[in-house]
């Protein structure tokens, strides 16, 4: 059985990636680090205070999911276009 999720687009440019999960009471927040590093923190705190800015951050972002189909074909291609240009950087460099 598929978990629902919730994915958002936000022009805020954020230096990490944030990632919140709530499962039978527990919540663990993911803090992605610039490469392939990551903090899994289980701090009821840490995780209270994530959970707080991410709302506020929610609020000011656009749904990619449900009736945002206008939002969400702009942002598919605007990462399209950012794979083709790394794409085309690797082929210019062979």
């Amino acid at each position: 059985m598929a978990t629902p999720f919730q994915l958002y687009v936000s022009e805020m440019e954020l230096e990490n990636t944030y990632i919140l999960m709530k499962h039978s009471g527990i919540t663990n927040c993911i803090v992605k680090l610039f490469t392939i590093n990551s903090l899994n923190v289980l701090d009821k705190d840490f995780c209270r205070e994530t959970e707080q800015w991410l709302t506020k951050l929610t609020k000011r972002s656009v749904p990619l999911c449900g009736n945002s189909e206008k939002e969400r074909i702009k942002f598919f291609n605007a990462q399209r276009q950012k794979v083709r240009f790394l794409m085309d950087d690797i082929q210019k460099s062979f």
